[in-house]
């Protein structure tokens, strides 16, 4: 996606990616929420990517590796819960 924001979006003025719906849930497969899904939590509760469809956040913990590669391509992101 972040090559995909750099090539064809950046020129016109794109310069954010937002990671805002359901990157904490395991077992998300469109838009929609789930109703009671089990949540990828810390032990203070806190919301933790789903490492089975954030892989690089299994031993970081969090969303880093991902940011780090957008800001490869000169993009910012974010992640809003």
């Amino acid at each position: 996606m972040q090559k995909y924001m750099a090539k064809h979006l950046k020129a016109f003025g794109w310069e954010y990616v937002v990671c805002d719906i359901q990157w904490y849930e395991p077992t998300a497969s469109s838009h929609e929420y789930h109703k009671f899904a089990p949540l990828e939590m810390d032990e203070y509760s806190r919301l933790m990517p789903a490492v089975n469809r954030f892989p690089s956040a299994k031993e970081a913990k969090d969303l880093a590796p991902l940011r780090t590669r957008y800001t490869r391509w000169a993009l910012s992101s974010a992640s809003i819960s």
